[in-house]
């Protein structure tokens, strides 16, 4: 069975539940799309699981199914595009270049697509666990919590790992799912660095989406099938919605709740980012308001962990311990030294270049978010029980190019904005870029 078959329902599910996100006139992205299919299909995979159903082909299409009667419904009494919207979308200067960004995400999309995934950590990590997954029909706790897989780091949250194992169920290949997969968010993540990239020159705007498409090091062929690319797209998808937060357009707190949820669900620096994001919203709207992007961290990641703990899985790779810690502050500069590689020094040049484009009120919440991801990451650091010179060597440079594609949107959006050149959209047009779309900014 093609793996497009086990991808394509779950980005139905997305676009269904994307646009009744959007229905209140809320941003409705193309990034938006695959961060709730994929939300939404994984916790019908846990509530299966929890229910002691064994997943199945069938079973993993009822919401697909489910969701396309409910959009086949709402056609009928909801608004459609007018030839008047496609006539304005095409007035715009910025179609051109969001149509050329289009085409270079395709492209990289093609060639990803093309070459089924085959990094290490995918054949011994994700690949593996959603193979296990697969065979067991659910989350198997007793292969989770055997010793000898403790090298396959069974306490990494289970976002990308299930949709793999949803390939697999429904009888496609591991590495076939996750090159196509992959290949989704190669586009998605464009569309996304296009959106957070709102207000900068088309070119811009363009340059952003192509940086997001074409990733350095997230898209590294001996990365092929690795979770930092979904990762990555996820903080797109938060950082995105916390700037519209900031901007006052509460309309995309459905969203921003759904990208939390997910982050906290897709990697152990995935739910550092989620912390951050729901501190920064709890800063930037109040409490009572934040409460619902509090939960959208605070369930899945205690869900997760309590399921750890039910099934005896405990966390090895890190020991809380201050001597350890000491050590390893001590020996952190000379272990940074051995470790640089040119694509860290890529990543760590681009970052360094973008990062001056964060500032303002508005970006307060994103500049917090990131701050809260840096002390995790350097609390991991301190106490790994690895080799820190091997640790910082294996993984820095995929840590730290996560946010980088949102951190470039958001730099050129303040270096290169539309006003000071005339690269902007025309006056009355709504900028379309990469789709004809009435949500908000055509992504």
């Amino acid at each position: 069975m093609s793996a497009w078959l086990a991808v394509l329902p779950v980005l139905l599910l997305g676009w269904v539940l994307n646009r009744l996100a959007a229905r209140g006139g809320g941003p409705g992205t193309i990034a938006g799309v695959v961060v709730w299919g994929a939300l939404a299909q994984v916790t019908w995979m846990t509530a299966l699981d929890l229910a002691g159903i064994r997943w199945s082909p069938p079973l993993l299409f009822v919401p697909a199914v489910a969701v396309a009667v409910a959009a086949a419904l709402a056609a009928r009494r909801g608004p459609r595009h007018t030839a008047d919207s496609v006539r304005a979308a095409f007035a715009s200067r910025e179609w051109r270049w969001g149509a050329a960004a289009a085409v270079a995400a395709l492209a990289h999309a093609v060639v990803i697509a093309a070459t089924p995934a085959f990094g290490w950590d995918f054949r011994y990590v994700w690949g593996l666990k959603a193979h296990a997954f697969a065979l067991a029909g659910g989350h198997d706790l007793a292969w989770l919590s055997w010793p000898p897989y403790a090298f396959a780091h069974p306490t990494y949250p289970p976002l990308w790992s299930d949709l793999l194992a949803a390939g697999a169920t429904m009888g496609a290949t591991v590495a076939a799912t996750a090159a196509a997969w992959q290949a989704v968010v190669a586009v998605t993540l464009a569309a996304g660095c296009w959106a957070c990239s709102r207000g900068a020159a088309a070119p811009a705007r363009a340059l952003a989406a192509a940086v997001g498409a074409w990733s350095p090091v997230v898209f590294w062929p001996r990365y092929s099938g690795y979770a930092e690319a979904l990762l990555a797209l996820l903080v797109v998808a938060a950082f995105c919605g916390l700037d519209r937060v900031a901007g006052g357009e509460t309309d995309a707190m459905p969203t921003l709740v759904a990208s939390v949820a997910a982050l906290a669900l897709v990697k152990d620096e995935g739910a550092a980012l989620a912390l951050g994001v729901a501190l920064a919203t709890v800063r930037l709207v109040g409490l009572r308001r934040a409460v619902p992007v509090v939960c959208g961290f605070v369930v899945p990641f205690a869900s997760w962990h309590l399921f750890l703990l039910h099934a005896g899985v405990r966390q090895r790779a890190y020991l809380l311990s201050l001597p350890l810690a000491l050590r390893h502050l001590v020996d952190l500069p000379a272990s940074l030294v051995a470790a640089v590689k040119p694509k860290f020094a890529l990543v760590a040049l681009a970052g360094a270049l973008a990062a001056p484009g964060l500032r303002g009120p508005r970006l307060r919440g994103v500049r917090l978010a990131l701050a809260v991801w840096g002390l995790a990451v350097a609390g991991a650091y301190l106490t790994t029980t690895a080799d820190l010179t091997w640790h910082l060597f294996t993984s820095l440079d995929r840590v730290l190019a996560a946010p980088l594609p949102a951190i470039v949107a958001f730099g050129l959006r303040a270096g290169w904005p539309a006003q000071a050149t005339g690269f902007g959209p025309s006056e009355g047009s709504s900028g379309p870029g990469f789709a004809l779309d009435t949500t908000g900014d055509g992504l």
